[in-house]
């Protein structure tokens, strides 16, 4: 198996799109290239990932003139380590439907083209900022790491983030866990038997900030899926 790239990033710029920047795999070369997939359907119980653009290897060509003679070269090299998912992608992404209204996610795969060996997947996702960025100071994210600096992982207050992970730390407690805020959490039941209603009401007084919605699905197998739209300000994330 060849190896994976690093260090994905996805920036959201307005009216550009989302900007993929990442490290290139420590073997790449002149015959490998990048592909570029996004997730789709993640709703359903088997999302899928979908192929939106490729990054090939890079050519140049220079030459010259002597004796009426002209000699040119041809380079090839490694491909680019970035990829620019344009605002046409984006916007047929979220007519699809199958994506989170607010918020993408990407995964790149190298792969070299004589063998046709990939490597496994790195993945990233890119949030669309809101338009109100007069947020607090910073707090520590829930789960304490460090970043690639050595520094605590913070979010900031108010953000759509803290609010998501608050929402996620909530939906991850069951009642009693927390013995100072007993019935901080949801109700330990088994799948078919959940009640959303509660979960939604429990929910929205425990982070008022987030508005959620609650719903839950089952498939021909009834397996459960729990989906919570989170109405933090503008738009929402899910």
């Amino acid at each position: 198996m060849t190896q994976p790239i690093s260090n994905l990033v996805a920036t959201w710029i307005p009216g550009t799109g989302i900007q993929l920047t990442w490290t290139p795999a420590p073997d790449d070369s002149n015959v490998s290239h990048y592909e570029i997939y996004a997730l789709e359907n993640v709703l359903s119980y088997t999302p899928s990932w979908n192929l939106i653009g490729t990054s090939l290897p890079l050519t140049t060509a220079s030459g010259y003139a002597s004796n009426s003679q002209a000699t040119a070269t041809i380079g090839v090299y490694p491909p680019a380590s970035s990829f620019v998912v344009p605002l046409s992608t984006m916007a047929t992404l979220f007519a699809s439907g199958g994506v989170a209204p607010t918020s993408l996610a990407f995964s790149v795969i190298h792969r070299i083209d004589a063998s046709n060996v990939a490597s496994t997947a790195v993945s990233v996702s890119a949030f669309q900022q809101p338009k109100n960025q007069a947020f607090g100071a910073p707090h520590l994210t829930n789960n304490i790491a460090l970043d690639p600096f050595g520094q605590f992982t913070t979010t900031a207050q108010d953000s759509y983030s803290e609010i998501a992970n608050s929402v996620g730390m909530f939906l991850g407690t069951i009642k009693g866990q927390r013995t100072v805020v007993p019935n901080y959490g949801v109700d330990d039941m088994p799948l078919n038997q959940l009640d959303v209603t509660q979960i939604q009401s429990d929910l929205n007084k425990a982070e008022d900030r987030a508005n959620a919605l609650v719903d839950v699905t089952y498939d021909a197998y009834n397996n459960a899926t729990l989906s919570v739209r989170v109405q933090a300000g503008q738009g929402g994330i899910q």
